[in-house]
Formats: structure tokens, sequence, C-alpha cells
């Protein structure tokens, strides 16, 4: 006599937990392929927040030298900081000419707004967010300078900021640049990544795709500098160190940001 085997159907709890699963997986391939499996390259200034110099009388901060700076070009990059000390502002780039500033980006922080300050020459320019910043959160930059229009044109995550006319002169010839630190007497806080710059004026349109937070342009390499060839050729002085962080300036974006009291 044959026995007759019946397929028991799995419970329901079982199929549930199942799926569960398999939508924890594509969760997780999905923010695998948002970093490309790669922890991002940081230079972090973040150890020194007293504001002075060393024993040695030296900023931190971190430099690079580059001969042949164009005329016309465009810096972007992504900043962040850890957290504020007794002051709320920093400096994201300067570039000197001859051991003085020439270009320079720099962030206000305050309780009701966010400004952003150009000082270009002998110009300045400032621009409110529309958005505050907070620490603990990437914000993706281009600024390009147009000399053949004299034009400063500023972008911030995708949103169009100026396109006004600036002084210009005294341009220098080549790029001397600083991060973490003005060239005089002011370090500051943050952390600093994907810095490249490009050898035009990239249009609005192409400015707005480079800061795109999940954007296929993303922090794309610039034709002049390339963060990835650059990253090991900074100058580093006093406490300004490279780290390697898993989440990336062109990660999507979280809608809000939740901070332990």
């Amino acid at each position: 006599m044959k026995k007759t085997f019946h397929r028991e159907n799995p419970p329901a709890q079982c199929i549930q937990l199942k799926i569960m699963v398999f939508q924890l997986c594509l969760v997780i391939l999905f923010l695998f392929s948002q970093t490309g499996g790669n922890a991002e390259k940081v230079l972090d200034f973040s150890d020194d927040n007293d504001w002075k110099p060393n024993n040695k009388s030296v900023y931190t901060h971190a430099s690079l030298e580059k001969k042949d700076l164009p005329k016309s070009f465009t810096i972007c990059a992504a900043f962040m900081v850890e957290f504020w000390t007794q002051e709320t502002n920093a400096n994201l780039f300067t570039f000197l000419n001859a051991k003085k500033q020439w270009l320079a980006l720099s962030l206000w922080s305050k309780e009701s707004e966010t400004m952003l300050k150009i000082n270009l020459s002998e110009d300045v320019v400032e621009v409110i967010l529309s958005f505050l910043f907070f620490p603990l959160q990437w914000m993706n930059v281009c600024l390009s300078v147009n000399s053949a229009t004299s034009t400063v044109a500023l972008v911030v995550d995708s949103e169009e900021l100026l396109d006004k006319a600036m002084d210009m002169k005294d341009a220098p010839a080549k790029m001397d640049l600083l991060l973490g630190w003005n060239g005089d007497r002011e370090e500051y806080p943050g952390r600093v990544t994907g810095l490249n710059i490009f050898s035009s004026a990239l249009t609005l349109t192409r400015m707005k795709m480079v800061t795109e937070a999940g954007g296929d342009l993303c922090g794309a390499p610039g034709d002049f500098l390339s963060w990835d060839d650059s990253f090991d050729r900074f100058d580093l002085h006093s406490q300004a160190k490279p780290v390697e962080m898993e989440e990336t300036p062109c990660q999507r974006r979280k809608k809000m940001h939740i901070y332990d009291l």
C-alpha cells in the first residue's frame, strides 16, 4: 500500500517574514549603490577648534598649489561641520594671490538663517540660503568665475543662489588653494570632500546637476583638478587629517535630521 504525502502550505507568518527579508535586501542594495561601495575620502579639520595657531605658529589647514589657473573656472565641493564651538562660521575654501586672499567662500550659521559670503578681490556679496545649515549635514556647492562676462554664479544643493557681476581684478596666474584657513588669522573647523575644479564657467544647469544629491552627475570630476587624483597631494598642516566616511554628499538626502539631546 502506497503512502500519500500531502505538502502543507507554509503559514502566513513565514511568507510575510520572507517578504520582509527580501525588502530589506533591496534596501541594503539600494544604499550600497548610492555610495558605490566605497568610503568617501575627506579632509578633516575638526580636531582643532581653538581658532589659534599651534606652538609653531601654524594654523590647521590643507593647501595645494597648481600652475596655470584658468581665467574662467568653476570650483565645486561638499562641506560639513561635526559641531560648532564658540563660533558658528567657517571658510569653505580660499584662493590666494601673492599670499593675500583673492577669492573666498565662507558660511555663517545663525539660529534664524544661514548665509554664504563671497569675497572676490575687493568685492563682497552675501547670500541667504533657503534652508538652515546644521552640523553633520553635507552641503554641495558650486561657484563659477566667468572672466569673459565678469560674473560669479553660486549654486547650493541644486538651487541657484547668485548670478551677479563682481570685481575680478588681480586674478592669480596659478592656483594657491587653502582649506580650513583663510590665510590670515582664522582657522575653521569642518570637513571637505569632492573638491573639483573645471577649466570653464559651467552653466547654471550643469552646476545644479553637479550639486544634486542622488543625481547622475553629482560630484563629477573636474578637468583642471580632480578630487580623486589630487587628494593625496594636499599638504596637511598642524591637526588637519585625512579620514574616510560612509555617508557621502551624493547620497539621497533625508527629509528630516534627528539629533540626540
